[in-house]
C-alpha cells in the first residue's frame, strides 16, 4: 500500500513538473517570438533611417538637380514608413512589457525560476540569431 501511494505521490509530481516544464518552454518560444519581432522592427528602423538621412545630405548638396523633386517624395514616404515602424516598435516594447510583468508576477516568482527563463531565452534568442 505504501508503495502504492508513493508511486502515485511521484507520478504526480512528475506529471506536474513536466507541465511547468512545458509551461516555461511554451513562455521562452513566445518571447523569442515577440524578441525576434522586435529586432526586425528595430533594424528595418535603422534602415530607413540610413535612406533618410541619405536622402536629406544628397538634397542639402545638390537642391536644385532634377532628381531633387524625385528625392522630396521619396522623403516623404520614408518619413510616413519611419512614422509607422516607430509606433509599431512602440506597440511591441508595451506587450512585451505587459507579458513580461504578468509572466514574472504571476508564473516567474521565485529567483530560481526567472533565472533559467532568462537564460532558456537568452539561448533562444541566439540559436535563431536574434540579438
Amino acid at each position: 500500500m505504501k508503495g502504492t501511494k508513493f508511486f502515485i505521490s511521484g507520478f504526480i509530481f512528475f506529471l506536474l513538473s513536466c507541465g511547468a516544464k512545458q509551461d516555461m518552454e511554451d513562455w521562452v518560444s513566445q518571447f523569442a517570438d515577440l524578441e525576434c519581432k522586435a529586432v526586425q522592427l528595430r533594424e528595418s528602423r535603422f534602415a530607413v533611417a540610413d535612406k533618410i538621412r541619405f536622402a536629406e545630405d544628397t538634397l542639402m548638396h545638390a537642391p536644385a538637380n532634377t532628381d531633387s523633386v524625385r528625392l522630396r517624395i521619396t522623403l516623404q514616404v520614408l518619413n510616413n514608413e519611419k512614422r509607422s515602424l516607430t509606433e509599431m516598435s512602440n506597440h511591441m516594447a508595451d506587450t512585451i512589457r505587459m507579458r513580461l510583468d504578468y509572466l514574472m508576477n504571476h508564473h516567474l516568482k521565485n529567483d530560481t525560476d526567472k533565472k533559467r527563463f532568462h537564460q532558456l531565452l537568452a539561448d533562444t534568442l541566439k540559436k535563431r540569431g536574434c540579438f
